[in-house]
């Protein structure tokens, strides 16, 4: 809960399945049944469900894709365990005007719902600082169209355009104009970029608050420095209706990884994170700011395959969380083990 400091262990069996159902339709589910040694958290059974399936017709490309997860863990936002309930649809149509350019129309619908219908009486957003806002459903859909070209063998690049409305359950409706350019850049065998920039102008169709446009971006870069060393390097800002009512979300985020590889058969991973958060309240005029969130981590982990399906990985986590919201700013170190069987 919020303000309250806890130490608990964390059992978790996590069984899985992927199923290939023919050659264009792959279907994967796991299970995730955690248990926790501390009172104020109870113990919980995850489900992470996903469907692809896709289809060549000439030039056409054909795709779906399915997927739900419902979860019941502790969030930073909330400093406390949530059910969550995440669904979410996708079509694609690609048309392949030439070896060097496609023309693809996508739809996308995402359903969220947040707290099991369930009220609380913590007040995570505003409250001494603005309105106070509580957890909330909301609805998304989305129409994109979007144009690539390859100019050559390692640099491709597109523009896309995309049209979005949101459902916010007791909180806000709009519509959302999407224009960006993206890029991929692929200069020689160890090096590889992909960027992606635009702005999305959010109109509201049923508060206060006007109408503005907003950055939005994606950076991810990949640099293979020796055969068993890889770095990764990713950016990105997205402004996102909240699970907090009347409240909107605008999150940046950048970070890093290396990946080395020891005495052939031991994967050695550390990765940096920041991460910024601000809810900004749709009941102002200008989206004022009623909570930022400032999250730091450090993460490192081996992963050490045995026998012939088996591995064992071992991490450690440091993460730390400073918020303008009273109680929700926390220090938190993890250590834990997995030990692996496929077939």
């Amino acid at each position: 809960q919020p303000g309250n400091d806890a130490d608990p262990y964390t059992h978790t069996v996590s069984p899985g399945l992927t199923l290939v159902l023919g050659p264009h339709v792959t279907a994967d589910y796991s299970a995730s049944i955690r248990f926790y040694s501390e009172k104020d958290f109870h113990n919980t059974v995850d489900h992470s469900f996903s469907l692809h399936a896709g289809y060549n017709v000439g030039d056409w490309t054909l795709g779906l894709s399915q997927s739900a997860s419902i979860s019941d863990e502790p969030t930073v936002a909330t400093s406390s365990q949530v059910q969550q309930s995440d669904y979410n649809t996708g079509l694609l149509a690609s048309y392949s005007m030439s070896d060097k350019a496609t023309l693809a129309t996508s739809a996308s619908m995402g359903l969220s719902y947040n707290g099991g219908g369930t009220t609380s009486t913590n007040i995570f957003v505003g409250g001494t600082n603005g309105p106070a806002a509580q957890l909330t459903d909301s609805k998304d859909y989305n129409l994109t169209e979007t144009f690539d070209y390859k100019f050559n063998d390692k640099l491709s690049g597109g523009v896309s355009a995309s049209l979005g409305y949101t459902d916010q359950a007791g909180g806000f409706r709009s519509i959302e104009e999407n224009y960006s350019v993206h890029v991929g850049w692929h200069p020689a065998e160890k090096f590889s970029a992909t960027l992606s920039g635009g702005l999305e102008q959010r109109n509201f169709l049923d508060s206060k608050t006007t109408s503005s446009w907003s950055p939005i971006y994606s950076a991810n870069i990949g640099y293979q420095m020796f055969e068993q060393t890889a770095l990764s390097v990713y950016a990105s800002r997205s402004l996102d209706a909240s699970m907090f009512t009347r409240q909107l979300s605008e999150t940046t985020a950048v970070g890093a990884g290396l990946q080395q590889r020891l005495l052939g058969r031991i994967q050695l991973s550390l990765g940096f994170g920041y991460t910024k958060v601000d809810y900004e309240s749709t009941a102002t005029t200008d989206l004022s700011k009623s909570r930022g969130d400032d999250s730091t981590s450090f993460t490192a982990g081996i992963t050490m395959p045995f026998l012939t399906r088996c591995s064992f990985a071992a991490f450690y986590q440091y993460s730390q969380n400073q918020s303008s919201q009273a109680g929700f700013s926390f220090d938190s170190n993890q250590v834990g083990a997995t030990l692996s069987w496929a077939y």
